[in-house]
C-alpha cells in the first residue's frame, strides 16, 4: 500500500493509543507494529528554521530514555503483554533484545501490574499488565546496550 492509499484508509477510531502527530507523519502503535501513516507532501516541503534538528534531537533522546527507562510502554494501549513492550523498544533502539534479559529485567524492577486476564490468539496465551503508578519514575541501574 502507497502513502496516499495507506492515508486515505485511515480511521483513527481503530486504533487503541492515541495519535502522536510529528509535523508531515502521523504514528500510532496497532496490533503489534509502530504504523507511519504519512500525510501527503508538496515537493518542494521543507521544515522551517530548526524543525528538523529539533525532530533529530527528540528521537535521540527518545531512544537514550528507551535504554534506561520504561518510557516507551507508554506509546502502549492500557493494557499490553511483555512481547508489545519488548517489541516497542526495539522499534525505538532499532535493534533485537534478548527475550529472556529483557522480561528479567522488567519483571525485577516490579513495575507491572498483572491483570490476570488471557490473550489467546496463535501460539501460548499472552498476559496483558498495566503500568504502577510510581514506574515513570523509575530508572534501571544498567542500560540497555546497542
Amino acid at each position: 500500500m502507497n502513502e496516499k492509499e495507506n492515508f486515505a484508509c485511515y480511521n483513527k477510531s481503530s486504533f487503541d493509543t492515541p495519535l502522536i502527530t510529528v509535523d508531515a507523519a502521523l504514528f500510532t502503535y496497532q496490533d503489534g507494529h509502530l504504523k507511519i501513516l504519512l500525510v501527503e507532501r508538496s515537493n518542494q516541503m521543507s521544515l522551517a528554521f530548526d524543525h528538523l534538528q529539533i525532530i533529530n534531537t527528540a528521537h535521540d533522546r527518545l531512544i537514550q530514555k528507551a535504554l534506561y527507562s520504561i518510557i516507551p510502554a507508554y506509546a502502549l494501549p492500557k493494557k499490553f503483554t511483555l512481547p508489545e513492550l519488548q517489541q516497542v523498544h526495539e522499534v525505538i533502539i532499532s535493534k533485537p533484545l534478548q527475550k529472556k534479559s529483557f522480561r528479567r529485567r522488567i519483571e525485577q524492577a516490579d513495575l507491572l501490574i498483572d491483570t490476570g486476564e488471557k490473550r489467546t490468539g496463535r501460539g501460548r496465551p499472552a498476559t496483558p499488565n498495566t503500568m504502577h503508578v510510581n514506574s515513570r519514575r523509575h530508572t534501571f541501574v544498567r542500560n540497555l546496550e546497542l
